[in-house]
């Protein structure tokens, strides 16, 4: 999918340098997003190394935030409304409106031939940043546009384990981005956007380490979406 999408867009920026050469810009801004961040997932646990799971829990989480973003794009066509550009979001935000938290009484330990009674509390959160998009926007006409871009973000998992509970790394996450909107110019060098984008991201897969029996492991699995709400302003040169 990448592949196609990058010489889809490379195939339009060559075809529209050929026959439009003459009306080539350069154009930056912000933009203020509201962005929807869904994820939903599931827990298992395998014990003594093998791919068994004997446990899982699923939850289905999301969460509605404000975040800036700055783009730069190369312009094209008439009144610059091709554009190949670039752009990031430097914020971050949650993947759910609240922590989710667990008490567990752990019975043993690894090399510990006692019955233990001791309470394990587990928080679970997570966050992404580090947004970025590589994009096309083809317009329709003189002021609509649809837009198309392979995106990227991290996730950091932010899960507490207390005791001697494993832990999940952070992990990179590619995405196909779609979109559509509005867009035009005003006194002839300040461009305005109004947008709505959907970005659908590579399944999170992810095994805990440091977890207090040695040969058991918990696997974490999700699959993230955002959407967002979007609108700009920029200059055009």
């Amino acid at each position: 999918m990448r592949r196609i999408l990058i010489s889809i867009s490379t195939g339009m920026a060559v075809l529209l340098l050929t026959v439009s050469a003459f009306a080539a810009g350069i154009g930056f801004g912000v933009k203020t997003n509201l962005v929807d961040v869904a994820a939903s997932g599931s827990e298992s646990t395998a014990t003594n190394g093998s791919e068994t799971e004997t446990s899982t829990t699923s939850a289905v989480v999301g969460n509605d935030e404000w975040i800036g973003s700055y783009y730069l794009e190369l312009t094209l066509g008439d009144e610059n409304q091709f554009a190949i550009g670039y752009e990031a979001i430097p914020g971050s935000a949650d993947v759910s409106d609240k922590a989710h938290t667990r008490s567990d009484t752990e019975k043993s330990k690894t090399s510990d031939v006692t019955q233990n009674t001791a309470t394990r509390t587990f928080k679970a959160d997570a966050e992404v940043d580090n947004f970025s998009v590589i994009y096309t926007e083809i317009p329709l006409g003189s002021v609509i546009y649809v837009r198309a871009g392979i995106s990227s973000i991290t996730v950091n998992t932010k899960e507490v384990a207390s005791s001697n509970g494993g832990n999940y790394g952070n992990a990179d996450l590619d995405g196909i981005q779609w979109g559509i909107g509005l867009k035009g110019l005003a006194y002839d060098r300040f461009r305005w956007k109004l947008g709505y984008e959907v970005n659908d991201f590579d399944s999170l897969n992810l095994v805990s380490t440091g977890n207090s029996v040695t040969a058991e492991t918990n696997r974490l699995r999700a699959d993230l979406d955002t959407s967002a709400v979007n609108f700009g302003v920029g200059v055009q040169f």
